[in-house]
């Protein structure tokens, strides 16, 4: 710098002087800024969910490839969906979580939407993704009433409820095999006749339930908890009937 402008005005050569600093100091640092941010990438990696991993979007530019991956990830979401659900209905431990399961569902839903709009570009059938959206949502509900608080332990203690949710706990269990195998869903017909038996049943239900209150064998409190037990029971199965049948529907379309 001049040495006039350095006596009249100290400031600017501060300014200036840190300026040539730091923008030789970025000049010396950047061709090891890639290297180092692949080094911080692979120190922590980003979590990745299991039951979401095959949604890359990097797949959209190939609509086929696309769907097969959010067909397997509905598999994966739906099967957990059963297996925590018949866990909860046993009063057993289980280690999914209601906000995994959810936030997994969300994330199959998007990606659904995205196969579907590359896939009319291209002119492909989207029937599958439709199954694969109502899987979803069965499967979203069937999450929702699985981890209700309580409810599972208050169905169990109602005697006529116990051996019925013990039926479905292994039927779900069932299923979410037959799912996870590819296999033929084989019981389909049997949770398509236990969600009619206890939709026709229920009426039957409730008018014997209120019948003993009336006769002062049950208490308000338990009434209370037996009816919303049996409708609990009832959505329970409908959805997992449900679900069988749009998985059903999903592996139809993929042999044709």
């Amino acid at each position: 710098f001049a040495p006039g402008l350095a006596e009249g005005s100290p400031e600017v050569v501060t300014v200036a002087f840190h300026t040539v600093f730091n923008t030789l100091g970025v000049i010396l640092v950047l061709p090891f800024a890639n290297p180092f941010a692949r080094f911080i990438e692979n120190l922590f990696p980003e979590r990745e969910e299991p039951l979401t991993a095959s949604l890359d979007r990097r797949l959209l530019a190939e609509p086929m490839a696309a769907r097969r991956a959010l067909e397997g990830s509905a598999r994966a979401i739906a099967a957990a969906t059963l297996r925590a659900s018949a866990d909860i209905m046993r009063g057993r431990q289980h280690s999914m979580r209601e906000d995994t399961l959810l936030q997994a569902i969300e994330a199959a839903r998007a990606y659904a939407v995205q196969v579907g709009e590359v896939s009319e570009e291209h002119d492909l059938d989207t029937g599958i993704l439709f199954d694969c959206l109502h899987l979803m949502d069965h499967t979203e509900r069937m999450a929702e009433r699985a981890f209700e608080p309580g409810r599972a332990g208050e169905v169990r203690a109602v005697k006529d409820l116990a051996e019925s949710v013990e039926k479905l706990a292994e039927d779900c269990i069932g299923l979410a095999e037959d799912i996870e195998t590819a296999g033929p869903l084989t019981l389909l017909p049997a949770l398509e006749m236990a969600a009619a038996k206890l939709e026709h049943g229920a009426p039957e239900f409730r008018r014997r339930l209120i019948a003993a209150a009336a006769r002062g064998d049950l208490g308000p409190d338990a009434l209370d908890e037996a009816l919303d037990g049996i409708r609990w029971l009832r959505r329970m199965a409908y959805h997992a009937w449900r679900m069988a049948v749009y998985w059903t529907s999903v592996e139809e379309m993929e042999r044709r």
